[in-house]
């Protein structure tokens, strides 16, 4: 209370001065390619569900951000140099729990396995993915389990959409990613 009463006493003896700061923006880096999260519109801006989270963010906080597009390593390292102040919808580890302070998650996902049609009887579990090419992006959470999964060729993507498009022209058996994203791409 006294805290209170000093900080009222100081403004009603001293006469309001009004300073005009420097309006901040905070430069977030958003996967450019991960709808409906985020991703490049025909204009070339980013807008998703993530995108939209913030921009609520913002308006309810008077504050500014400014979105950059960027693939998620790109982004992850940009943050770490310092040359952004955010990343929108980065995927959580205990990696990079060491150099990143996470916001509680307002969606959760699990990655899930995508296949042609043709092969939908033959794969039930992991132990069936053997012997073949599976593509997933680079920070897929199951990664370092499949690597241990002997016989498997492997390719390695920085977005969803290109590993998508390797399973649709068959270039690959499998694809390992983000549903929602899989669905979206699906629907184009």
């Amino acid at each position: 209370m006294r805290k209170v009463l000093l900080v009222f006493m100081f403004f009603t003896l001293f006469p309001f001065t009004h300073v005009l700061a420097e309006e901040q923006v905070y430069r977030i880096g958003a996967e450019k390619a991960f709808p409906p999260f985020s991703y490049l519109n025909q204009n070339g801006e980013l807008q998703g569900l993530s995108i939209a989270v913030l921009e609520r963010i913002a308006d309810k906080n008077d504050v500014k951000f400014e979105f950059i597009p960027m693939d998620g390593k790109q982004a992850e390292e940009a943050l770490r140099k310092g040359e952004i102040e955010g990343v929108a919808g980065v995927t959580y580890s205990i990696d990079k729990e060491k150099y990143m302070d996470f916001s509680t998650p307002y969606f959760t996902m699990s990655d899930s396995l995508v296949i042609p049609r043709r092969l939908k009887d033959e794969v039930e579990n992991i132990e069936d993915l053997r012997d073949t090419h599976i593509v997933l992006k680079e920070d897929t959470a199951g990664l370092n389990t499949l690597i241990n999964l002997r016989n498997n060729n492997f390719t390695v993507t920085t977005n969803q959409y290109s590993g998508l498009f390797m399973l649709w022209n068959g270039r690959a058996d499998v694809f390992i990613g983000n549903k929602w994203t899989s669905y979206f791409f699906r629907s184009l």
